[in-house]
């Protein structure tokens, strides 16, 4: 619709992720279940080997000894706030509600995200996120809300499976308690727990993230 402005859902790992996170997009905007999108996938174009070790250092905040080339997070944030967001809004007609999409180390990043640049987008859709990466460092982040600068702000969509580690299961409930407790004025979360492991709760967060995070009135 030319006269139109469309919504962006940023995803990331598209190498793997791109064609289900459309197709979910399609069909639920089909049914009325949500807005019609522009769905903008964030990938490498590369053999899934190349895929594995770059999301690895793109999506973690800090450097882990075993993985080299780690904790890029930083850098490839400044990607997206100063290359990509702005190249998507010139070349096609956006509305001003941007949603990060991430899945495992992506929710990670979504978090990092969230947290270290307020504002930049306005929804998250954060499934399974990593939290125990580096010994749980993303547990600092809550604790230090106000502190380091302004407070994060959005509508948060968080899931974990049902069926994944105790660990992650742990660290995931933990986590978003933190955040709970804060009470961030302008911070709204949702949060669900899914009958299914890590790699096959992938389709059901997306499913039930949009839905989250666009509300149909």
């Amino acid at each position: 619709n030319p006269e139109r402005r469309y919504p962006v859902v940023y995803g990331l790992d598209a190498d793997v992720g791109f064609a289900s996170a459309t197709e979910v997009s399609r069909f639920l905007a089909l049914a009325g279940e949500m807005p019609e999108v522009i769905v903008v996938g964030i990938g490498y174009g590369a053999d899934l080997a190349t895929w594995r070790k770059r999301r690895v250092a793109d999506l973690t905040p800090i450097s882990v000894e075993d993985q080299p080339g780690s904790g890029q997070a930083a850098r490839f944030l400044d990607f997206l706030e100063r290359e990509l967001i702005p190249l998507i809004e010139r070349r096609y007609r956006t509305a001003p509600n941007r949603t990060l999409w991430g899945y495992s180390h992506g929710g990670l990043f979504g978090t990092y995200a969230l947290f270290h640049r307020p504002g930049l987008f306005q929804n998250y859709i954060l499934g399974s996120p990593s939290y125990g990466w580096a010994e749980g460092a993303a547990f600092q982040w809550p604790a230090a809300m106000g502190k380091t600068g302004p407070l994060p702000a959005g509508v948060v969509f968080t899931s974990v499976g049902t069926a994944e580690s105790e660990r992650m299961i742990a660290n995931w409930r933990a986590f978003w308690d933190a955040v709970e407790q804060a009470r961030v004025p302008g911070l709204e979360v949702t949060r669900g727990e899914i009958d299914e492991t890590h790699a096959g709760g992938w389709p059901h967060a997306m499913v039930k993230g949009v839905k989250a995070v666009f509300p149909v009135r």
